[in-house]
């Protein structure tokens, strides 16, 4: 029982004891009083005074009075309470919406433009004067753009010997091997759409800050193609690297070995020594694709050249300076228009394949146990 309720029913006695007060000075009245608070006289012919009457009823009423203002003061407990509970956990979903609608407008394109201020005035700008410029701003828009395809289009002959001859004298200034050919050709393209700009009356670019940002670019890309976490020169390491995309590959569920592997046009026959028969895995709807392929016969191995790529991008493996150690160390061949797992029926469709004959790659016997 708690105190408020021990108050009330201490409250309720008390306004009994008064009663029975009551009725020992008003000698030959009897009263009893009923649950629901009413004082009924025991002698109907007999009536109270006033006084009496209205001092018992007020007695009676004090409980019930009590009662509301303590309902009323757990009433506000409680809804302070909950205040301070919406206020404690309610707040994260409020910053979420602050922080989202500042990334947003981050994010928007502005155009700051400057206007001198009319004589007199207080540095604001007028709003006649911000309609105007605003106006000007949306009948302009993209009109760079269209002064630049215009001009391309009509110098359109002599576009492609300019190129070829930046080109050119990118390769010399760098000197840009063989397969650095797209690096060259990515900085031939941003250092002549630049000149062309310039030339069309836009000046905003530095044509020679620019040119010497790229070839800085090109020699920090050099020295990161340099370095790598192993020395593919040794076939060990290069044979360790593949073993670990072997064992991946597995794992991924993208593994296949097969009797041989079709190399010849058109399909090959369903029986007999020159049918492709699914040696691994056994229940081919457990297959999920085909990165690497392995035929036992014909001793020639099939990597997917997208697949690869993708795990030395995860791996942090440089994919063009290890395909050239392969191919130093192994007989290596590009097929850009083949297909894994042909033959089968987990074909897919023509992609760019590294080829690999097992026979004269002795770095590789590891695979023979993977199969």
């Amino acid at each position: 029982m708690d105190r408020s309720h021990f108050l009330l029913e201490r409250l309720k006695l008390l306004t009994l004891l008064v009663v029975e007060l009551l009725e020992v000075l008003d000698l030959g009245f009897q009263w009893r009083v009923l649950t629901h608070g009413r004082l009924v006289l025991g002698n109907p012919a007999v009536v109270l005074t006033t006084e009496k009457r209205q001092l018992a009823g007020e007695l009676l009423a004090l409980p019930h009075r009590i009662g509301q203002e303590a309902a009323a003061e757990r009433a506000d407990l409680r809804l302070l309470a909950l205040c301070f509970i919406l206020g404690v956990t309610s707040w994260t979903g409020l910053c979420r919406l602050l922080r989202g609608e500042t990334l947003k407008l981050r994010e928007l394109e502005y155009v700051e433009y400057r206007v001198a201020p009319r004589n007199g005035s207080t540095g604001r700008v007028a709003t006649s004067d911000a309609q105007i410029r605003l106006a000007k701003l949306n009948q302009n828009f993209g009109h760079v753009g269209l002064r630049y395809a215009q001009f391309l289009g009509t110098y359109h002959s002599t576009i492609a010997a300019d190129m070829a001859a930046l080109a050119s004298q990118v390769e010399v200034e760098t000197g840009a091997s063989q397969e650095e050919r797209y690096w060259v050709a990515t900085i031939s393209c941003l250092l002549l759409g630049a000149r062309y700009a310039n030339h069309v009356g836009y000046k905003v670019f530095d044509e020679v800050a620019l040119k010497e940002f790229l070839y800085t670019v090109l020699a920090e890309m050099r020295s990161h193609r340099k370095e790598q976490t192993v020395d593919l020169d040794q076939s060990l390491n290069v044979s360790a690297i593949l073993n670990r995309f072997f064992n991946d590959v597995k794992k991924n569920g993208s593994w296949l070995v097969t009797s041989r592997i079709h190399v010849g046009v058109g399909k090959p026959a369903k029986t007999g020594p020159a049918a492709v028969n699914v040696n691994f895995p056994s229940d081919l709807s457990r297959l999920n694709g085909v990165d690497v392929q392995v035929g036992i016969a014909n001793s020639l191995l099939r990597i997917s050249s997208s697949a690869l790529g993708k795990w030395c991008k995860a791996n942090e493996i440089n994919k063009v300076n290890l395909i050239d150690a392969l191919a130093k160390q192994v007989s290596l061949t590009n097929l850009k228009n083949a297909r894994m797992g042909a033959g089968t029926v987990a074909a897919g469709t023509n992609e760019h394949i590294f080829e690999i004959d097992l026979q004269t790659s002795k770095d590789l016997d590891f695979v023979s146990d993977m199969v």
